[in-house]
């Protein structure tokens, strides 16, 4: 699993899966979800609250290319949940 923000978010997020000794399966990534570094590579992506803050300042272009990202790092029959 990767665990990834626009920020680094390791500092944060590790905290909390090792408290529940999930550290093991996790790797962290800085990853920009309108340049995602993946093709054809996840069965599920996963997030909250990514796109109102990508479309800020009148921008609801980046909206369309984070989810245009996604679809191209999920595997075929991969699944999206938001």
């Amino acid at each position: 699993m990767i665990c990834s923000n626009l920020d680094p978010i390791e500092k944060i997020a590790s905290e909390i899966h090792q408290k529940y000794n999930r550290g093991q399966l996790i790797t962290y990534e800085t990853i920009d979800a309108t340049q995602i570094p993946y093709l054809n590579h996840f069965d599920i992506i996963a997030f909250k609250s990514i796109l109102g803050g990508i479309g800020r300042n009148d921008r609801p272009e980046l909206k369309k290319k984070a989810v245009d990202e996604i679809h191209k790092a999920l595997k075929e029959n991969g699944i999206l949940l938001f």
